[in-house]
């Protein structure tokens, strides 16, 4: 059971890259899709073989899915309670480990053949939510300007920050972590690419 910690490694190392070309939000989608076709072939083993097949894509979502939530969180949350969102991963890691138990226990009364297919299955249903649950959640910030979209980046931080002039100074601090002039503006702008930037810079 305990080998699904050493495949998500496989995830972790991955997500940042995979995360630069595709964007976080995209990056989540694909972490959660791999945890599904883990999850679903555990749930459908037929064999030991395959149920190993399955703990290893479901760790691989695993890592996918801690690293990017991770830095989704600490990219799109506002300033004041940065702290404290970016602790709710940890938080819900444990909540999810309880309701994984008290599932497990309401499965029990199920006949033995089917009960353990169930169990391993049932984490299908979280993953697909969350698939869909993120196309509702706003790009994020870093991300955008990374990528030149400076009207988009400042259209998210203006949702998320407490005030419009905390949108612009957290903007700017993007900007500038960016290599961006403070002067440059637009709905599209051209990143310089210098060793500052060629990093995951987030702030």
């Amino acid at each position: 059971m305990g080998i699904m910690n050493l495949y998500s490694l496989i995830g972790a190392f991955t997500a940042g890259r995979t995360s630069d070309w595709i964007d976080r939000r995209f990056t989540v989608v694909f972490a959660a899709a791999i945890f599904f076709v883990g999850v679903l072939l555990m749930g459908f083993t037929v064999s030991y073989d395959m149920l190993m097949v399955g703990r290893f894509v479901a760790g691989v979502g695993v890592g996918y899915a801690i690293m990017i939530a991770l830095v989704y969180t600490a990219e799109i949350s506002p300033t004041v309670p940065h702290g404290l969102l970016t602790s709710f991963l940890d938080f819900f890691i444990n909540l999810c480990i309880l309701l994984g138990y008290l599932s497990n226990y309401a499965f029990v009364r199920l006949p033995l053949y089917l009960g353990w297919h169930v169990m391993l299955g049932i984490g299908a249903v979280s993953s697909l939510l969350l698939a869909l649950m993120v196309f509702v959640m706003p790009e994020s910030p870093q991300w955008l300007v990374k990528n030149g979209r400076l009207m988009a980046a400042r259209a998210v931080l203006e949702k998320t920050s407490a005030t419009p002039e905390q949108a612009v100074e957290h903007l700017a601090d993007i900007k500038a972590a960016a290599g961006i002039l403070m002067d440059l503006d637009g709905d599209m702008v051209t990143v310089p690419m210098t060793d500052q930037n060629s990093k995951e810079t987030r702030v």
